[in-house]
Protein backbone atom coordinates (compact mmCIF):
# COMPACT_ATOMS: atom_id res chain seq x y z
CA UNK A 1 0.00 0.00 0.00
CA UNK A 2 1.58 3.31 -1.08
CA UNK A 3 1.60 6.33 1.20
CA UNK A 4 1.94 10.06 0.75
CA UNK A 5 4.85 12.06 2.18
CA UNK A 6 2.59 13.02 5.01
CA UNK A 7 2.01 9.41 5.81
CA UNK A 8 -1.57 9.21 4.60
CA UNK A 9 -2.62 6.30 2.43
CA UNK A 10 -2.94 6.98 -1.32
CA UNK A 11 -6.47 6.36 -2.68
CA UNK A 12 -6.98 4.73 -6.07
CA UNK A 13 -8.38 7.14 -8.60
CA UNK A 14 -7.39 10.30 -6.76
CA UNK A 15 -4.64 12.60 -7.96
CA UNK A 16 -4.03 14.59 -4.77
CA UNK A 17 -3.67 13.81 -1.07
CA UNK A 18 -6.83 14.79 0.83
CA UNK A 19 -4.72 15.54 3.92
CA UNK A 20 -1.75 17.63 2.74
CA UNK A 21 -2.84 18.40 -0.80
CA UNK A 22 0.28 16.86 -2.35
CA UNK A 23 -0.30 16.33 -6.12
CA UNK A 24 -0.07 12.79 -7.42
CA UNK A 25 -1.00 13.61 -11.10
CA UNK A 26 2.49 13.71 -12.54
CA UNK A 27 3.47 10.50 -10.86
CA UNK A 28 0.25 8.85 -11.99
CA UNK A 29 0.92 9.83 -15.59
CA UNK A 30 4.54 8.79 -15.39
CA UNK A 31 3.65 5.44 -13.90
CA UNK A 32 0.14 4.55 -15.13
CA UNK A 33 -1.61 1.73 -13.44
CA UNK A 34 -2.80 -1.22 -15.46
CA UNK A 35 -6.61 -1.29 -15.58
CA UNK A 36 -8.51 -4.46 -14.90
CA UNK A 37 -10.08 -6.49 -17.75
CA UNK A 38 -13.66 -5.79 -16.83
CA UNK A 39 -13.00 -2.07 -16.76
CA UNK A 40 -11.52 -2.15 -20.29
CA UNK A 41 -14.43 -4.21 -21.63
CA UNK A 42 -16.90 -1.79 -20.12
CA UNK A 43 -15.20 1.17 -21.75
CA UNK A 44 -15.14 -0.55 -25.14
CA UNK A 45 -18.84 -1.42 -24.90
CA UNK A 46 -19.72 2.15 -24.04
CA UNK A 47 -17.67 3.43 -26.96
CA UNK A 48 -19.42 1.02 -29.34
CA UNK A 49 -22.86 2.10 -28.11
CA UNK A 50 -22.04 5.76 -28.64
CA UNK A 51 -20.72 5.12 -32.18
CA UNK A 52 -23.76 3.03 -33.15
CA UNK A 53 -26.14 5.65 -31.81
CA UNK A 54 -24.44 8.32 -33.88
CA UNK A 55 -24.61 6.16 -37.00
CA UNK A 56 -28.32 5.39 -36.44
CA UNK A 57 -29.09 9.08 -35.99
CA UNK A 58 -27.32 9.91 -39.25
CA UNK A 59 -29.12 7.07 -41.10
CA UNK A 60 -32.56 8.08 -39.83
CA UNK A 61 -31.94 11.67 -40.77
CA UNK A 62 -30.95 10.52 -44.26
CA UNK A 63 -33.90 8.11 -44.84
CA UNK A 64 -36.68 10.13 -43.22
CA UNK A 65 -38.73 12.13 -45.77
CA UNK A 66 -38.18 15.87 -45.67
CA UNK A 67 -40.56 18.03 -43.68
CA UNK A 68 -42.33 19.34 -46.82
CA UNK A 69 -43.13 15.80 -47.92
CA UNK A 70 -44.38 14.68 -44.53
CA UNK A 71 -46.44 17.81 -43.93
CA UNK A 72 -48.00 17.91 -47.39
CA UNK A 73 -48.95 14.21 -47.16
CA UNK A 74 -50.70 14.91 -43.87
CA UNK A 75 -52.50 17.90 -45.40
CA UNK A 76 -53.71 15.84 -48.35
CA UNK A 77 -54.95 13.10 -46.05
CA UNK A 78 -57.01 15.74 -44.24
CA UNK A 79 -58.35 17.11 -47.56
CA UNK A 80 -56.44 20.41 -47.57
CA UNK A 81 -55.07 20.28 -51.12
CA UNK A 82 -54.39 24.06 -51.50
CA UNK A 83 -52.16 24.14 -48.41
CA UNK A 84 -50.30 21.02 -49.54
CA UNK A 85 -49.70 22.46 -53.00
CA UNK A 86 -48.49 25.73 -51.50
CA UNK A 87 -45.95 23.78 -49.47
CA UNK A 88 -44.86 21.54 -52.35
CA UNK A 89 -44.32 24.25 -54.99
CA UNK A 90 -41.14 25.78 -53.50
CA UNK A 91 -39.92 22.36 -52.41
CA UNK A 92 -40.08 20.95 -55.95
CA UNK A 93 -38.27 24.00 -57.34
CA UNK A 94 -35.24 22.96 -55.32
CA UNK A 95 -35.84 19.17 -55.40
CA UNK A 96 -37.08 18.45 -58.92
CA UNK A 97 -35.67 14.91 -58.76
CA UNK A 98 -37.86 13.83 -55.82
CA UNK A 99 -40.57 11.44 -57.13
CA UNK A 100 -42.55 11.59 -53.89
CA UNK A 101 -42.89 15.33 -54.25
CA UNK A 102 -44.28 15.05 -57.80
CA UNK A 103 -46.64 12.25 -56.76
CA UNK A 104 -48.06 14.41 -53.97
CA UNK A 105 -48.31 17.40 -56.30
CA UNK A 106 -50.30 15.33 -58.79
CA UNK A 107 -52.56 14.13 -56.02
CA UNK A 108 -53.19 17.71 -54.86
CA UNK A 109 -53.90 18.96 -58.39
CA UNK A 110 -56.26 16.07 -59.03
CA UNK A 111 -58.17 16.93 -55.86
CA UNK A 112 -58.46 20.51 -57.10
CA UNK A 113 -59.55 19.39 -60.58
CA UNK A 114 -56.55 20.99 -62.29
CA UNK A 115 -56.05 18.50 -65.09
CA UNK A 116 -53.47 20.43 -67.17
CA UNK A 117 -51.23 21.03 -64.14
CA UNK A 118 -51.60 17.40 -63.07
CA UNK A 119 -50.60 16.24 -66.56
CA UNK A 120 -47.48 18.43 -66.53
CA UNK A 121 -46.55 17.17 -63.08
CA UNK A 122 -46.95 13.59 -64.27
CA UNK A 123 -44.65 14.30 -67.21
CA UNK A 124 -42.04 15.51 -64.73
CA UNK A 125 -42.51 12.32 -62.71
CA UNK A 126 -42.30 10.13 -65.82
CA UNK A 127 -39.00 11.76 -66.81
CA UNK A 128 -37.36 10.54 -63.60
CA UNK A 129 -35.66 7.28 -64.51
CA UNK A 130 -35.95 5.59 -61.15
CA UNK A 131 -37.71 2.61 -59.62
CA UNK A 132 -39.40 4.93 -57.15
CA UNK A 133 -40.95 7.00 -59.95
CA UNK A 134 -42.21 3.90 -61.72
CA UNK A 135 -43.56 2.48 -58.48
CA UNK A 136 -45.67 5.61 -57.85
CA UNK A 137 -47.63 5.32 -61.11
CA UNK A 138 -50.40 3.11 -59.60
CA UNK A 139 -50.93 5.69 -56.87
CA UNK A 140 -51.28 8.45 -59.47
CA UNK A 141 -53.68 6.32 -61.52
CA UNK A 142 -55.84 5.76 -58.45
CA UNK A 143 -56.02 9.51 -57.82
CA UNK A 144 -57.06 10.13 -61.42
CA UNK A 145 -59.70 7.41 -61.22
CA UNK A 146 -61.22 8.72 -58.00
CA UNK A 147 -61.60 12.32 -59.08
CA UNK A 148 -64.75 12.12 -61.30
CA UNK A 149 -66.58 10.29 -58.52
CA UNK A 150 -66.56 13.52 -56.51
CA UNK A 151 -68.43 15.51 -59.15
CA UNK A 152 -72.04 16.57 -58.72
CA UNK A 153 -74.71 15.58 -61.23
CA UNK A 154 -75.25 19.12 -62.47
CA UNK A 155 -74.06 21.44 -65.20
CA UNK A 156 -70.81 22.18 -63.37
CA UNK A 157 -70.10 18.46 -63.11
CA UNK A 158 -70.51 18.13 -66.88
CA UNK A 159 -68.13 21.01 -67.54
CA UNK A 160 -65.50 19.73 -65.12
CA UNK A 161 -65.58 16.17 -66.46
CA UNK A 162 -65.44 17.39 -70.07
CA UNK A 163 -62.44 19.61 -69.37
CA UNK A 164 -60.73 16.89 -67.36
CA UNK A 165 -61.17 14.27 -70.08
CA UNK A 166 -59.55 16.60 -72.62
CA UNK A 167 -56.56 17.54 -70.48
CA UNK A 168 -55.76 14.34 -68.60
CA UNK A 169 -52.51 12.62 -69.56
CA UNK A 170 -52.83 9.95 -72.24
CA UNK A 171 -51.42 7.31 -69.89
CA UNK A 172 -54.59 7.50 -67.79
CA UNK A 173 -57.36 7.48 -70.40
CA UNK A 174 -58.43 3.97 -69.38
CA UNK A 175 -58.72 4.96 -65.70
CA UNK A 176 -60.63 8.10 -66.67
CA UNK A 177 -63.13 6.22 -68.83
CA UNK A 178 -63.73 3.71 -66.06
CA UNK A 179 -64.45 6.38 -63.45
CA UNK A 180 -66.48 8.46 -65.93
CA UNK A 181 -68.72 5.46 -66.56
CA UNK A 182 -69.23 5.12 -62.81
CA UNK A 183 -70.07 8.84 -62.61
CA UNK A 184 -72.62 8.58 -65.43
CA UNK A 185 -74.21 5.47 -63.94
CA UNK A 186 -74.51 7.23 -60.59
CA UNK A 187 -76.19 10.23 -62.21
CA UNK A 188 -78.56 7.92 -64.12
CA UNK A 189 -79.77 6.61 -60.77
CA UNK A 190 -79.96 10.02 -59.05
CA UNK A 191 -81.47 12.34 -61.66
CA UNK A 192 -85.18 13.09 -61.51
CA UNK A 193 -87.39 11.54 -64.17
CA UNK A 194 -88.51 14.87 -65.57
CA UNK A 195 -87.27 17.67 -67.79
CA UNK A 196 -84.32 18.22 -65.45
CA UNK A 197 -82.96 14.74 -66.11
CA UNK A 198 -83.60 15.01 -69.84
CA UNK A 199 -81.82 18.37 -70.05
CA UNK A 200 -78.84 17.01 -68.11
CA UNK A 201 -78.37 14.12 -70.54
CA UNK A 202 -78.94 16.45 -73.48
CA UNK A 203 -76.21 18.79 -72.21
CA UNK A 204 -73.81 15.94 -71.53
CA UNK A 205 -74.39 14.25 -74.90
CA UNK A 206 -73.59 17.56 -76.64
CA UNK A 207 -70.19 17.78 -74.91
CA UNK A 208 -69.32 14.12 -74.36
CA UNK A 209 -65.83 13.23 -75.64
CA UNK A 210 -65.70 10.53 -78.29
CA UNK A 211 -64.18 8.05 -75.85
CA UNK A 212 -67.16 8.33 -73.51
CA UNK A 213 -70.01 8.06 -76.02
CA UNK A 214 -70.64 4.37 -75.43
CA UNK A 215 -70.69 5.00 -71.69
CA UNK A 216 -73.17 7.81 -72.34
CA UNK A 217 -75.50 5.50 -74.27
CA UNK A 218 -75.31 2.83 -71.55
CA UNK A 219 -76.10 5.39 -68.82
CA UNK A 220 -78.97 6.79 -70.88
CA UNK A 221 -80.38 3.29 -71.20
CA UNK A 222 -80.20 2.82 -67.45
CA UNK A 223 -81.87 6.18 -66.83
CA UNK A 224 -84.67 5.48 -69.30
CA UNK A 225 -85.23 1.98 -67.93
CA UNK A 226 -85.45 3.25 -64.34
CA UNK A 227 -87.82 6.07 -65.19
CA UNK A 228 -90.03 3.95 -67.44
CA UNK A 229 -90.52 1.40 -64.66
CA UNK A 230 -91.71 3.95 -62.11
CA UNK A 231 -95.41 3.78 -61.41
CA UNK A 232 -95.98 7.52 -61.90
CA UNK A 233 -93.87 7.83 -65.04
CA UNK A 234 -95.31 9.95 -67.84
CA UNK A 235 -95.90 7.74 -70.94
CA UNK A 236 -94.50 10.56 -73.08
CA UNK A 237 -91.30 10.72 -71.06
CA UNK A 238 -89.47 8.02 -73.01
CA UNK A 239 -90.32 9.65 -76.33
CA UNK A 240 -89.10 13.08 -75.23
CA UNK A 241 -85.94 11.55 -73.76
CA UNK A 242 -85.07 9.59 -76.89
CA UNK A 243 -85.96 12.39 -79.29
CA UNK A 244 -82.71 14.32 -78.78
CA UNK A 245 -80.59 11.15 -78.96
CA UNK A 246 -82.07 10.22 -82.34
CA UNK A 247 -80.65 13.40 -83.81
CA UNK A 248 -77.07 12.69 -82.79
CA UNK A 249 -74.86 12.06 -85.79
CA UNK A 250 -72.30 10.23 -83.66
CA UNK A 251 -74.70 7.37 -82.89
CA UNK A 252 -73.36 4.36 -84.76
CA UNK A 253 -75.13 1.06 -85.38
CA UNK A 254 -73.97 -0.40 -82.08
CA UNK A 255 -75.22 2.65 -80.14
CA UNK A 256 -78.59 2.58 -81.93
CA UNK A 257 -78.87 -1.09 -81.07
CA UNK A 258 -78.07 -0.43 -77.41
CA UNK A 259 -80.35 2.58 -76.97
CA UNK A 260 -83.37 1.83 -79.13
CA UNK A 261 -83.44 -1.86 -80.02
CA UNK A 262 -82.13 -3.65 -76.92
CA UNK A 263 -85.11 -2.56 -74.75
CA UNK A 264 -87.43 -4.08 -77.36
CA UNK A 265 -85.44 -7.32 -77.31
CA UNK A 266 -85.70 -7.49 -73.52
CA UNK A 267 -89.45 -6.84 -73.63
CA UNK A 268 -89.90 -9.65 -76.16
CA UNK A 269 -87.86 -12.02 -73.99
CA UNK A 270 -90.23 -11.28 -71.12
CA UNK A 271 -93.21 -11.71 -73.47
CA UNK A 272 -94.31 -8.19 -72.66
CA UNK A 273 -95.49 -7.58 -76.21
CA UNK A 274 -97.45 -4.46 -75.35
CA UNK A 275 -94.29 -2.76 -74.08
CA UNK A 276 -92.32 -4.02 -77.07
CA UNK A 277 -94.85 -2.45 -79.42
CA UNK A 278 -94.80 0.90 -77.59
CA UNK A 279 -91.00 0.98 -77.58
CA UNK A 280 -90.83 0.15 -81.27
CA UNK A 281 -93.35 2.83 -82.19
CA UNK A 282 -91.46 5.38 -80.08
CA UNK A 283 -88.12 4.49 -81.64
CA UNK A 284 -89.48 4.69 -85.18
CA UNK A 285 -91.02 8.04 -84.33
CA UNK A 286 -87.61 9.35 -83.26
CA UNK A 287 -85.40 8.10 -86.08
CA UNK A 288 -85.95 5.94 -89.14
CA UNK A 289 -82.35 4.71 -88.93
CA UNK A 290 -83.47 2.03 -86.49
CA UNK A 291 -86.20 0.63 -88.77
CA UNK A 292 -84.07 -2.22 -90.22
CA UNK A 293 -82.78 -3.17 -86.76
CA UNK A 294 -86.27 -3.24 -85.25
CA UNK A 295 -87.71 -5.14 -88.19
CA UNK A 296 -85.06 -7.81 -87.72
CA UNK A 297 -86.06 -8.29 -84.08
CA UNK A 298 -89.80 -8.33 -84.81
CA UNK A 299 -89.59 -10.63 -87.82
CA UNK A 300 -89.91 -13.91 -85.91
CA UNK A 301 -92.77 -12.65 -83.73
CA UNK A 302 -94.69 -11.27 -86.70
CA UNK A 303 -94.34 -14.57 -88.56
CA UNK A 304 -95.72 -16.34 -85.50
CA UNK A 305 -98.65 -13.91 -85.29
CA UNK A 306 -99.54 -14.43 -88.94
CA UNK A 307 -99.27 -18.18 -88.43
CA UNK A 308 -101.69 -18.04 -85.49
CA UNK A 309 -104.20 -15.96 -87.46
CA UNK A 310 -104.06 -18.49 -90.29
CA UNK A 311 -104.40 -21.44 -87.87
CA UNK A 312 -107.54 -19.96 -86.25
CA UNK A 313 -109.11 -19.13 -89.59
CA UNK A 314 -108.39 -22.57 -91.02
CA UNK A 315 -109.93 -24.32 -88.03
CA UNK A 316 -112.88 -21.95 -88.15
CA UNK A 317 -113.52 -22.80 -91.83
CA UNK A 318 -113.09 -26.51 -91.19
CA UNK A 319 -115.74 -26.52 -88.47
CA UNK A 320 -118.10 -24.24 -90.36
CA UNK A 321 -117.92 -26.29 -93.55
CA UNK A 322 -118.13 -29.68 -91.87
CA UNK A 323 -121.34 -31.47 -93.12
CA UNK A 324 -121.83 -33.27 -89.83
CA UNK A 325 -122.77 -29.99 -88.15
CA UNK A 326 -125.47 -29.10 -90.68
CA UNK A 327 -129.03 -30.38 -90.29
CA UNK A 328 -131.23 -29.19 -93.13
CA UNK A 329 -131.38 -25.45 -92.99
CA UNK A 330 -129.93 -25.32 -89.51
CA UNK A 331 -126.48 -25.61 -88.01
CA UNK A 332 -125.86 -27.58 -84.91
CA UNK A 333 -122.37 -27.14 -83.53
CA UNK A 334 -121.07 -29.32 -80.69
CA UNK A 335 -120.81 -28.07 -77.13
CA UNK A 336 -117.18 -29.16 -77.08
CA UNK A 337 -114.86 -29.80 -79.96
CA UNK A 338 -113.81 -33.37 -80.75
CA UNK A 339 -110.16 -34.17 -80.18
CA UNK A 340 -109.71 -34.80 -83.88
CA UNK A 341 -110.37 -31.13 -84.53
CA UNK A 342 -108.49 -29.61 -81.62
CA UNK A 343 -105.54 -27.51 -82.75
CA UNK A 344 -102.89 -25.22 -81.25
CA UNK A 345 -101.68 -21.87 -82.43
CA UNK A 346 -98.09 -21.19 -83.45
CA UNK A 347 -97.15 -20.61 -79.78
CA UNK A 348 -98.36 -24.17 -79.15
CA UNK A 349 -101.19 -22.92 -76.98
CA UNK A 350 -104.54 -24.63 -77.48
CA UNK A 351 -107.07 -22.69 -79.53
CA UNK A 352 -110.08 -22.32 -77.28
CA UNK A 353 -113.50 -23.35 -78.63
CA UNK A 354 -116.81 -22.15 -77.22
CA UNK A 355 -120.31 -22.95 -78.55
CA UNK A 356 -122.61 -19.94 -78.96
CA UNK A 357 -126.26 -19.05 -79.75
CA UNK A 358 -128.13 -21.96 -78.23
CA UNK A 359 -131.56 -22.45 -79.84
CA UNK A 360 -134.18 -24.05 -77.59
CA UNK A 361 -136.37 -25.13 -80.50
CA UNK A 362 -133.68 -27.12 -82.27
CA UNK A 363 -131.69 -27.69 -79.10
CA UNK A 364 -128.57 -26.79 -81.01
CA UNK A 365 -125.77 -24.27 -80.82
CA UNK A 366 -126.03 -22.30 -84.04
CA UNK A 367 -122.71 -20.58 -83.65
CA UNK A 368 -119.27 -20.91 -82.09
CA UNK A 369 -116.16 -18.93 -81.33
CA UNK A 370 -112.46 -19.77 -81.62
CA UNK A 371 -109.94 -17.77 -79.65
CA UNK A 372 -106.14 -17.76 -79.54
CA UNK A 373 -104.41 -16.56 -76.39
CA UNK A 374 -101.44 -15.25 -78.35
CA UNK A 375 -97.82 -14.97 -77.36
CA UNK A 376 -98.26 -14.56 -73.61
CA UNK A 377 -100.83 -17.34 -73.24
CA UNK A 378 -103.34 -15.03 -71.51
CA UNK A 379 -106.93 -14.44 -72.63
CA UNK A 380 -108.99 -11.30 -72.45
CA UNK A 381 -107.89 -8.22 -70.55
CA UNK A 382 -104.94 -10.05 -68.98
CA UNK A 383 -103.32 -10.57 -72.36
CA UNK A 384 -100.79 -8.09 -73.66
CA UNK A 385 -100.38 -9.36 -77.26
CA UNK A 386 -99.26 -9.88 -79.81
CA UNK A 387 -102.14 -11.87 -81.21
CA UNK A 388 -103.97 -11.74 -77.88
CA UNK A 389 -107.55 -12.85 -78.52
CA UNK A 390 -107.37 -13.65 -82.20
CA UNK A 391 -111.04 -14.46 -82.62
CA UNK A 392 -113.04 -16.17 -85.29
CA UNK A 393 -116.80 -16.04 -84.66
CA UNK A 394 -119.46 -17.90 -86.63
CA UNK A 395 -123.19 -17.30 -86.39
CA UNK A 396 -125.71 -18.68 -88.88
CA UNK A 397 -122.74 -19.75 -90.94
CA UNK A 398 -121.46 -16.17 -91.18
CA UNK A 399 -117.81 -15.79 -90.22
CA UNK A 400 -116.09 -12.76 -88.71
CA UNK A 401 -112.44 -12.57 -87.72
CA UNK A 402 -110.78 -10.18 -85.30
CA UNK A 403 -107.01 -10.14 -85.84
CA UNK A 404 -104.18 -8.23 -84.09
CA UNK A 405 -103.21 -4.71 -84.97
CA UNK A 406 -101.54 -3.93 -88.24
CA UNK A 407 -98.27 -3.54 -86.34
CA UNK A 408 -98.04 -7.22 -85.40
CA UNK A 409 -99.41 -8.52 -88.68
CA UNK A 410 -96.38 -7.05 -90.36
CA UNK A 411 -96.57 -3.28 -90.72
CA UNK A 412 -94.57 -0.71 -88.78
Amino acid sequence: MERCVCGDTRTLGRYACPTCGESWLIEALSHPRRLSGWYVALCRAGTAIVVLSLLATVALATLRPPYAIRKSRALLDSGDAPAALQLLTPYLEENADDPQGWELAIRAQVMLGEAPQASRAYEKLAMLDSDAARGLRPSVAESVQRWPLRLECDRRGIQDLTAWSKDVHADFHAELESSARAFLDRCAQQLDCDRTGVKWFAAWSDEAPAGLRKATVAAARGFLGRCSSESEADPRFGLSFLSFFGKKDWLDGESLQELFVQPIVEALEKRDYGLAERLAVQALGVTTRVAPLIEEQLKAVRMTVRGSVEAVEQLCDRIRQSPEYRIGRFYCYPESLPKTMQLTDTWRNAIRYAARNYDKTTRCYQGFELRSAGGDGQFGEEGTGPATDIVCSVRANQKSVRAPTHFWIGGS
